[in-house]
């Protein structure tokens, strides 16, 4: 690996590190925003079973609208729709309404003055429930509303994959920008090692003229000069040494 990653140029590098990192944002922030629509799902899940219990109990208040209610439950039926259809309602004895077309299990539940939720299993739930214990007509009741989880969890499934295909194209684009955007950056240094290049040993005072407006590249080009500075130096002095030892052998 770090053979390979020596062979590779400066802007290859640079763009396989801002690939990376363009993944790592992107992904996390497309799980962020999945676990958030999670939760926003569930929060509006729980607060339509609220709203549907808080339903109900309007009607228990009033004893010719739970007569109306218990003698036509399809009125009720009806209302909730094909797929979110669950709605019991149970005395110690016998269920007094009982909407469930899906046959849905429900488990045994214990006495809650509060609303509370549980999925009709543990695990591969179905179903959301919700259920509250009221006191209506000298005599307590057991009051379950539900609503299927298959229709949320189809609309997470599809705003997952397109949060998948969305960040795919995003890390492409920004990759294919970083790419760009390494070879501008790095021009200067290129038109650098260019000018380098033409340095030839038998022009002792050329000197690097491109400057650039990269700061580290000046500084890199101000220090080259500097070198060849120096080296024509030695170089003079080199030249006069050879030219006294010359002399005196004569």
């Amino acid at each position: 690996m770090k053979n390979l990653l020596r062979n590779l140029s400066l802007t290859t590098r640079l763009s396989i590190a801002f690939s990376v990192i363009c993944c790592i944002v992107f992904f996390g922030i497309g799980l962020l925003s999945f676990h958030n629509m999670q939760h926003l799902f569930a929060k509006q899940r729980d607060q339509n079973l609220i709203a549907r219990v808080e339903r109900i109990e309007i009607f228990l208040q009033d004893q010719k609208s739970f007569q109306i209610l218990v003698q036509h439950p399809r009125l009720y039926e009806n209302m909730l729709g094909k797929e979110d259809n669950l709605l019991i309602l149970k005395n110690q004895q016998q269920a007094l309404i009982e909407i469930n077309p899906l046959k849905v299990h429900i488990p045994d539940m214990d006495e809650s003055k509060n609303i509370t939720f549980l999925n009709n299993q543990s695990e591969f739930a179905t179903t959301r429930l919700a259920y509250k214990t009221v006191f209506f007509n000298q005599q307590y009741y057991q009051l379950i509303a539900g609503t299927q989880l298959d229709e949320a969890q189809s609309t997470l499934d599809q705003y997952l994959w397109k949060l998948i295909l969305y960040s795919v194209l995003g890390i492409v684009m920004a990759s294919l920008l970083g790419r760009w955007m390494g070879l501008y950056l790095l021009k200067s240094l290129n038109n650098l090692i260019e000018q380098t290049h033409k340095i030839q040993g038998t022009q002792p005072h050329q000197r690097i003229e491109a400057k650039s407006n990269t700061v580290e590249v000046e500084q890199l080009r101000s220090a080259m000069n500097a070198m060849l500075e120096k080296i024509q130096i030695n170089y003079d002095q080199l030249a006069r040494f050879s030219e006294d030892i010359a002399h005196e052998l004569r």
